[in-house]
């Protein structure tokens, strides 16, 4: 299965970014984490490498 990336702004103002195993949109990203995030949005696999330094 493709992985999704995601980044994640926390409750605390600090961004995260994440990725996960299943095909999520940044809704029901929101809705399993809602307790932890105050806002997600997709972001590309090069994307996400650039801001996490994963290669």
């Amino acid at each position: 299965m493709k992985s999704q990336y995601f980044v994640i702004k926390k409750l605390n103002g600090e961004k995260r970014f994440v990725e996960v195993d299943e095909e999520l949109t940044a809704e029901e990203f929101m809705a399993y984490f809602s307790l932890y995030a105050k806002e997600a949005y997709p972001i590309t696999e090069d994307e996400y490498k650039k801001c996490t330094g994963n290669k």
